[in-house]
């Protein structure tokens, strides 16, 4: 599946993998998300020529027409989980702006209800 420029594909091959590995394990820490995910973002661009190679090479892999959305799909998740949601992209910046100790959350909830919790 590498194609023909690349020096060592076996050791590429396997490289690959290892990053997608440490990525994975990245994603887990909350100080290590962020890079992580960025950095598998980065990965599946990277891999993508080479699958365009292998599905235009006539190799026995995922159809091009399913392979390319697929790949954008793993780019994009790992973007989402890079950047978050909206709502918590608020939250983080809400959360900064705050003094600690500042934020009451039984304040906020009695706010939030004013039904009466018997």
């Amino acid at each position: 599946m590498v194609p023909p420029f690349v020096p060592f594909p076996e050791l590429v091959v396997y490289g690959t993998g290892v990053l997608e590995i440490a990525g994975a394990a990245g994603l887990v820490l909350g100080r290590t998300r962020r890079l992580a995910a960025l950095a598998l973002a980065a990965l599946f661009v990277a891999l993508l020529p080479a699958n365009v190679y292998a599905a235009l090479d006539g190799q026995d892999v995922t159809p091009l027409w399913r392979r390319v959305p697929e790949q954008a799909l793993y780019i994009g998740f790992a973007l989402a989980v890079a950047y978050g949601t909206r709502r918590a992209r608020v939250r983080r910046s809400n959360e900064a702006a705050e003094p600690d100790g500042a934020h009451d959350d039984a304040a906020e909830g009695a706010a939030e209800s004013p039904r009466s919790t018997r």
